[in-house]
């Protein structure tokens, strides 16, 4: 048994070897046989989850990481599913749990791809990108292999791109186009409303329509968001006031 650990511990570290070369397959082949020669060794299902992470963003459609790929599932696949599925993989490469090389850019790469994926605006723009004409699918390898965490340009929008620069970088980002983000003020409370235009359109002349409808559904969505908290504190008022008057 002591045998098998001793070689397990040291497919582990030709894995590490191989992750830091950014040879993901080769990383994945020498994690599994130290998996199977010593199943409970530490850290390597951790690693394993990882390397599937950046494998998985390998391949990008029209210039975008697959993040249906990303979490093992199709495009047709309900929210609830997704859901579960989110959870499973933050929990296996949360940094707090996962110490293992790339952990951190792994666990950025699933929350931006679930933040994209959860919203009905969002993934209906992500895959409208995917059917774009003429789309095709090609495979890249992510250029730098994360030791620290990289904080991207922009937490503002779901789709960033993220600098390569050094060897705390994670993947390369896909090149993302048709993104725009705008404040506006609310009229009823004056606070900035963050209004992401990340729709893409097909047809380049239909693009700036799309847009303009975009941010001012965001701007009717978050009055009546307003207007309604104003009428529950009206209530609340209301119910505060019948009874003093009773106890009167």
């Amino acid at each position: 048994m002591d045998c098998n650990k001793d070689e397990a511990v040291k497919a582990k570290e030709i894995a590490v070897k191989k992750f830091t070369e950014k040879d993901f397959r080769g990383a994945k082949k020498f994690a599994l046989k130290a998996q199977k020669m010593f199943p409970d060794l530490e850290g390597v299902s951790h690693l394993l989850a990882v390397i599937d992470v950046y494998l998985a963003c390998e391949k990008t459609i029209n210039g975008e990481y697959d993040y249906y790929g990303i979490f093992g599932v199709d495009r047709f696949v309900d929210v609830q599913t997704l859901r579960n599925r989110y959870k499973k993989m933050a929990l296996a490469l949360h940094p707090d749990k996962n110490k293992s090389i790339g952990a951190v850019e792994a666990f950025k790469i699933i929350s931006e791809a679930w933040e994209v994926l959860s919203g009905t605006y969002t993934r209906s723009a992500y895959d409208l990108k995917l059917n774009n004409v003429g789309s095709s699918s090609q495979t890249t390898k992510p250029q730098n292999v994360p030791t620290q965490p990289h904080i991207p340009e922009s937490t503002t929008r779901p789709h960033v791109r993220w600098a390569a620069s050094g060897p705390t970088s994670g993947p390369t980002r896909p090149q993302t186009q048709g993104s725009a983000t705008n404040l506006q003020n609310c009229p009823c409370c004056g606070q900035s409303i963050l209004a992401n235009a990340i729709i893409t359109c097909p047809a380049a002349s239909c693009q700036e329509s799309v847009n303009v409808l975009k941010r001012k559904l965001d701007e009717v969505m978050h009055i009546v968001s307003c207007i309604s908290a104003m009428v529950n504190d009206g209530r609340t008022d209301s119910a505060k006031m019948r009874r003093t008057n009773d106890r009167n």
